[in-house]
C-alpha cells in the first residue's frame, strides 16, 4: 500500500471570510492538502519578516506529523484562491454561447433556446456537447457549478457521467416543462414526475460521496403546471433536495405569471392574493421556496418578495451579464445586503451570458453595481459593491447559496481543496519573455493585492495554471510549465 502523501503549498494565498470583510491575504501562507482525501490539513499565515527557510518548512512538516510531503513554493507571480462557484448555468446552451443576443428574454427563449435544447433529444449530441462545456468551465476555474440540463432524461444522465469523469463538483437538474412550451420540446406531467424521480435516483447512486447532487429544476412558473409544481415541492420535502429556478428576470415574465396565477385555479394563494400578490409567493405556495432553493436573477422583487426570500433563507444567483444582454434589468445587490439578504452568489447564465467565465461574471457585477449608483445619482449615498464583496459572491457566497460552504468557498483545516493556482507570469508565446506577451503586466510597485486586482480585471483562463477539485488536479493550460 502506498504511503499517504501531502502537498504543502507555500506562498501567497487569498480568500474571502465573510460578505463585508476585507479579503484575507496571506503573504506568505502555508496550506497542506492530503492527497487521498483532498482535505486541507494545515492552513496558517507565516511571519512576513522572516524567510521561509528549510527550518521553517521542516517545522511545518513536523506539525503535520506526515513523512511523505511534497513542498510547492509559489513564485512571485503566483497565488492560490478558492475555486469559483457558478450558481446558475445552462449546460446545453453552451452550444450557442456568444450568439443570438439580440432579443429580450421571452422571445430569446422561443427563438434560440428551445430549438437548441431540443437537439439533446439525441443522446449522441449530448455526448459531444457536454464534455465541451464541463471542460471549458473547469478551464475557467469553475470548480462547482449549478447546472440546468434539458428535459431529456437520457441526456441529463450523460451530463452526470461527464461530470464524474471530469471531476467537477456540481448540482445538476433535469429541467421540467409541461405547459407553455413548444410541442416538440415539452413533456407530459406524468412523464415529468417519473423522469425526475429516475434522475434523482441516478445522481444519488452515481455519486454517493456527494460530489454531485440532484437539483429539482422547474424551469420557471410559466412552464410548469400547478400539479407538477406541487409534486416537485413534495418531492423536495420528502427527499431533502435542492431546487433551482428563475424568478423575476424580466417585467414581461412577471406579468405573465400574474396572469397565470392570480390564484391556483382552486384556492386563493395567500402570498399571491390582493395587494400582496407576488411571483415569489407562487413558488412558496407550492413548497419550492426553501433554504435549499437557488433563484436566478430576482431583479424585480417587491419588498414583500425580498422578505419572503430572507425569511425562507433561499439563495439568489446574481447573473449580471445575461441581465444586460437580454435587456432584463439590473439587480441591486447592495439593496439585498442592506435588507439582510446575503445568501447571494454569481452565475454566468450561459448562454444568456455570453461567457462561461466567472471572471466575466465578476466584471459584469462590478459594472452593474456602478450603473445602479449612476442611476441613483450623485448625493444618493449609494455605495457600489467593492471588489472584495464581488469576490465573495464568486466564492464563499456561491458556496452558501449551493449549501456547500462547510466544504468549499474558502480555506480552512477540514475543508476540501477546491482551488485555483493563479500564475500571472503565463506567456502567450514560448519565446523569450516580453511584457507584451504577458496576459497580466507586473511591475516593481505591484504587491499581492494589486496583482489580485489585475487578475480579476485583466486575467483569463491562461492564468489559471492549476485547477483543483477535492485535491485532484482537474485542469491546466496546454504546455503549462510549473
Amino acid at each position: 500500500m502506498a504511503t499517504p502523501s501531502t502537498t504543502l503549498f507555500i506562498g501567497t494565498i487569498i480568500h474571502s471570510t465573510a460578505v463585508h470583510a476585507p479579503l484575507e491575504i496571506l503573504t506568505p501562507g502555508a496550506l497542506a492538502v492530503d492527497s487521498s482525501s483532498g482535505v486541507i490539513t494545515l492552513f496558517k499565515e507565516l511571519p512576513q519578516d522572516a524567510p521561509v527557510d528549510e527550518s521553517t518548512v521542516n517545522a511545518l512538516i513536523a506539525e503535520m506529523d506526515c513523512t511523505n510531503v511534497t513542498v510547492r513554493r509559489l513564485h512571485e507571480d503566483q497565488f492560490i484562491i478558492p475555486g469559483f462557484l457558478d450558481t446558475h448555468i445552462h449546460s446545453p446552451q453552451f452550444t450557442y454561447t456568444g450568439t443570438g443576443l439580440d432579443l429580450p428574454l421571452l422571445q430569446w427563449l422561443e427563438t434560440y433556446t428551445f430549438p437548441r435544447e431540443q437537439a439533446f433529444e439525441e443522446p449522441q449530441y449530448a455526448r459531444l456537447a457536454y464534455p465541451a462545456v464541463v471542460s471549458r468551465t473547469l478551464r475557467c476555474g469553475t470548480t462547482t457549478a449549478c447546472y440546468y440540463a434539458t428535459l431529456h432524461l437520457e441526456a441529463s444522465r450523460i451530463l452526470v457521467d461527464v461530470l464524474l469523469e471530469h471531476g467537477q463538483r456540481a448540482l445538476v437538474g433535469k429541467v421540467n416543462m409541461d405547459r407553455n412550451s413548444p410541442e416538440s420540446y415539452s413533456e407530459t406531467t406524468e412523464q415529468a414526475k417519473l423522469d425526475t424521480i429516475a434522475f434523482v435516483d441516478y445522481v444519488e447512486s452515481k455519486s454517493p460521496e456527494g460530489l454531485l447532487r440532484p437539483c429539482l429544476t422547474p424551469r420557471f412558473v410559466p412552464s410548469c403546471t400547478p400539479d407538477l409544481m406541487a409534486f416537485l415541492g413534495e418531492l423536495a420535502s420528502k427527499r431533502d433536495l435542492a431546487i433551482q429556478s428563475h424568478l423575476s428576470e424580466s417585467k414581461a415574465e412577471v406579468e405573465w405569471v400574474r396572469n397565470l396565477h392570480p390564484y391556483d385555479g382552486i384556492t386563493p394563494i395567500p402570498e399571491t392574493s390582493g395587494s400582496e400578490w407576488s411571483y415569489t409567493g407562487v413558488y412558496k405556495h407550492f413548497g419550492l421556496l426553501t433554504s435549499k432553493t437557488v433563484m436566478a436573477h430576482c431583479i424585480h422583487l417587491t419588498p414583500h418578495e425580498r422578505t419572503l426570500i430572507r425569511t425562507t433563507n433561499a439563495g439568489i444567483a446574481h447573473c449580471p451579464a445575461s441581465n444586460f444582454q437580454l435587456q432584463s434589468g439590473i439587480l441591486d445587490v447592495r439593496q439585498l445586503f442592506s435588507e439582510g439578504i446575503t445568501k447571494v452568489g454569481l452565475g454566468t447564465d450561459c448562454a444568456g451570458g455570453p461567457s462561461p467565465s466567472m471572471l466575466d461574471a465578476m466584471r459584469n457585477a462590478l459594472v452593474a453595481t456602478k450603473t445602479v449608483g449612476i442611476m441613483k445619482g450623485v448625493g444618493s449615498g449609494y455605495r457600489a459593491l467593492t471588489l472584495d464583496e464581488v469576490f465573495y459572491l464568486a466564492t464563499l457566497g456561491g458556496a452558501r447559496v449551493l449549501g456547500v460552504e462547510g466544504q468549499v468557498g474558502s480555506f480552512g483545516v477540514g475543508k476540501e481543496f477546491d482551488a485555483i493556482l493563479v500564475d500571472l507570469g503565463t506567456q502567450m508565446m514560448e519565446e523569450v519573455p516580453q511584457h507584451g506577451h504577458r496576459t497580466v503586466p507586473r511591475f516593481d510597485h505591484d504587491d499581492a493585492r494589486s496583482m489580485f486586482e489585475k487578475f480579476v480585471h485583466l486575467g483569463d483562463d491562461r492564468n489559471m495554471a492549476e485547477v483543483y477539485v477535492r485535491g485532484r488536479l482537474v485542469s491546466t493550460p496546454p504546455l503549462y510549465n510549473k
